[in-house]
């Protein structure tokens, strides 16, 4: 059994280039869905550039990514709670 399997997924990809988080996530998500998981609707997010983007700041003091994850954790946690009460 898949340890995965049926349970709501987040997948949070950043890269320092602008299409390798893409690319990483695409992967994550076909893994997610091969090992029985489902990525929840707005439970994921692509971070590219963040050399440009953060420079020498932390990613959390970055206003709109911060806003950014917390909308997928957001998602994700709302997922786990219609499973829960279904």
């Amino acid at each position: 059994m898949w340890v995965l399997s049926g349970k709501p997924v987040a997948i949070v990809g950043q890269s320092p280039s602008k299409n390798a988080g893409k690319w990483a996530l695409e992967d994550a998500t076909k893994v997610v869905g091969i090992a029985g998981g489902k990525v929840v609707e707005g439970g994921s997010l692509t971070v590219g550039e963040t050399f440009g983007k953060f420079g020498e700041a932390h990613a959390k003091e970055h206003a709109e990514t911060a806003e950014q994850i917390a909308a997928v954790v957001t998602a994700l946690v709302d997922a786990k709670a219609a499973l829960a009460s279904a």
